[in-house]
């Protein structure tokens, strides 16, 4: 007799030690304690986070507009679903120097002097409040410039000619540090005429091209002159 009763208390808690549903039970009561810790652990992180000044993470930009319609320089504004874009001279300096670089020909006989082209648009900006005449400062490099830049190439019985002028100034990139005593040049202003025309009205037509681009300048400094004085 004694030996069939602990042979039924043998079977049964071997019974009760592999029964499924207990253990299902006892890892559902575990898995649910474990859930219950993991936001209490979350949220003691967010506030490590917070408390050691951890910025956010970077959000990327998503490209907006594939295409681009404006090619010259200014700045860009995203308006009406694309880029558009115009020129800005907001808060130029009013010391301005000017250059002259005439490329032709070593041969050509076209008299057209560099000097007198630069009296010329020099006073063309003295008219507008601009001083010709570059500040220098140090370690910084001599702008901004404004340069007219001709190229001539002689025709038959005239000439073709490309009239450029451009504002150069000292512009900063996000994508290179640049070490003291360097700086990086860039043109931000811009405006070309393509000229053609007979020998003997060509300096005529040239005159009158660099007096177009000096005069359009002028009047967008001003304007911009004024809008600064509003703001």
């Amino acid at each position: 007799m004694k030996r069939l009763f602990i042979f039924a208390f043998l079977s049964f808690a071997y019974l009760h030690a592999n029964d499924p549903v207990k253990h299902a039970e006892m890892g559902s009561d575990l898995s649910t304690e474990s859930t219950k810790k993991r936001p209490e652990n979350a949220q003691s992180s967010v506030i490590k986070a917070e408390k050691m000044n951890i910025p956010p993470p970077i959000q990327i930009p998503q490209p907006s507009a594939t295409t681009l319609e404006y090619f010259h320089p200014g700045i860009l504004v995203f308006q009406d679903d694309k880029w558009v874009g115009s020129d800005h001279l907001l808060n130029l300096t009013e010391n301005i120097g000017v250059y002259v670089t005439i490329l032709k020909p070593d041969n050509d006989t076209l008299n057209i002097s560099d000097a007198n082209i630069k009296k010329d648009v020099e006073k063309i900006f003295s008219g507008a409040g601009i001083i010709p005449q570059t500040k220098s400062y140090k370690n910084q490099p001599p702008l901004p410039a404004f340069e007219i830049e001709i190229l001539i190439y002689p025709v038959e019985k005239g000439y073709v000619c490309c009239c450029d002028g451009r504002l150069f100034e000292s512009v900063t990139l996000s994508r290179f540090i640049l070490d003291e005593g360097m700086a990086f040049e860039a043109i931000t202003w811009e405006k070309r005429t393509l000229i053609v025309g007979p020998t003997n009205k060509f300096i005529d037509q040239l005159n009158a091209n660099i007096k177009e681009i000096a005069e359009a300048f002028t009047e967008r400094y001003i304007a911009y002159k004024k809008l600064s004085k509003r703001t």
